[in-house]
């Protein structure tokens, strides 16, 4: 079996494990408990670093502003969800940012201006919503949503310099492989929610 099909193999084993980072992380510590939830969560680990993929190689006003306006979405829905709004189709919403994200990279699909950001700063609503839902007993509000906003960016930025690297080493097919794992894995997430 060659390698890329084994990455598959085990990264579609894992979802069951990770793909849902609402459950808690044990830690009442508002920053960290907030840090870490997105970094475990594999539906927002895969839909931010996709993001930041997708976004890195646009034009520079939506490289500057994209990390900045999905952050400040997710707060807002988190806001919303610690003010006790909710809906039924928050982790659809999850899954489906993971698949269009994937998607997006996949495909390459342009990102020429801010007003292509919309449908994933829709998603990032659901992402923050379900931060805002998930603040731990006992934590700050404050300091939980403080550490889910630096991990969501450093993991879009990450995207953003993995995509960049790609480009200065010629890697001229990751964006299939890391759009399609990123696809089939939301799939799976959607399947298995």
């Amino acid at each position: 079996m060659k390698f890329h099909k084994k990455l598959i193999a085990a990264l579609v084993l894992m979802v069951p494990v990770l793909a849902n980072a609402h459950a808690g992380h044990g830690d009442t510590n508002g920053f960290v408990s907030g840090f870490v939830h997105p970094m475990f969560g594999l539906d927002h680990l895969l839909a931010l670093l996709a993001l930041g993929f997708w976004v890195a190689l646009s034009q520079r006003a939506v490289r500057l502003a994209a990390p900045m306006l999905v952050v400040i979405a997710m707060l807002v829905g988190a806001s919303l969800g610690v003010l006790g709004f909710s809906f039924a189709g928050v982790e659809w919403g999850i899954a489906a940012s993971v698949i269009l994200s994937g998607l997006a990279v996949t495909l390459r699909l342009p990102v020429t201006h801010l007003a292509a950001l919309l449908p994933m700063i829709g998603f990032a609503l659901c992402h923050g919503l379900a931060h805002g839902m998930e603040v731990p007993a006992g934590a700050s509000t404050v300091g939980f949503f403080a550490g889910f906003a630096v991990a969501a960016f450093l993991i879009m930025m990450s995207g953003m310099l993995v995509a960049r690297g790609a480009v200065l080493l010629k890697a001229k097919h990751i964006h299939l492989w890391l759009g399609l794992i990123v696809t089939l894995l939301g799939g799976a997430m959607l399947g298995l929610g």
